[in-house]
């Protein structure tokens, strides 16, 4: 239930947490035994390497697709991501960017253009951090999508090598894996029915519902 950020990121989501149990002894159950936790989507997405930070790390960036958010349904990617990075012994950072939540709606170049300045500044950032305590920092990156979000991944690392060609390079890293899932990178012409696709050609989901209803040859 919560797709409607996907025009506007000021919705308030109530949730209800309930327990229910048809064992014997659940009546045994104490509330003081119960741990709940309040956080938010950056202390959720910005934990440390899974190994250490003083080794090379591996970047995997995750990116939603319209009716969804890092928040929402990314987190189980996350979460899968994160375990088997831990599984294998990989010292990985997964990483998902808020800033376009609630702004699907404006288009795959406003979002894929957001979307490489937090790219170049994550990068920036953490090797930075890295290198003033004499560690490695990122030294691969992968990119992991739903959706629109494969959309706004492709034209993000396309604007980086548009406008900074050797970005990657100079600072030895590796561009490693580039998944999507569901991406609609011929957009939804031969995919949806016509009334639907005619409804994303008068403007229903923004710029972006056009842009992906477009028919491509």
């Amino acid at each position: 239930g919560i797709s409607q950020l996907s025009i506007h990121d000021s919705a308030s989501i109530p949730y209800t947490f309930d327990v229910y149990s048809e064992a014997d002894d659940f009546n045994k159950i104490k509330a003081e035994n119960l741990i709940v936790e309040k956080t938010n989507a950056d202390k959720l997405w910005n934990h440390k390497p899974t190994v250490s930070e003083a080794d090379p790390i591996h970047l995997v960036v995750v990116t939603h697709g319209f009716f969804s958010n890092i928040g929402g349904d990314m987190l189980f990617i996350r979460d899968k991501l994160h375990e088997r990075s831990c599984k294998l012994n990989k010292n990985v950072i997964i990483r998902g960017y808020s800033g376009n939540v609630g702004k699907s709606y404006k288009g795959i170049e406003f979002l894929g253009k957001r979307l490489a300045s937090y790219i170049k500044d994550l990068v920036t950032e953490e090797n930075k951090k890295g290198h003033e305590n004499g560690f490695a920092g990122i030294n691969e990156i992968s990119f992991v999508s739903h959706s629109l979000g494969g959309c706004v991944q492709s034209y993000a690392l396309a604007h980086i090598h548009y406008n900074e060609p050797n970005f990657f390079k100079e600072k030895n890293i590796k561009l490693n894996n580039f998944i999507t899932m569901a991406s609609p990178m011929l957009g939804t012409a031969v995919e949806m029915p016509s009334y639907a696709n005619f409804a994303l050609s008068m403007g229903g989901l923004g710029k972006t519902g056009r842009e992906i209803g477009r028919a491509h040859v």
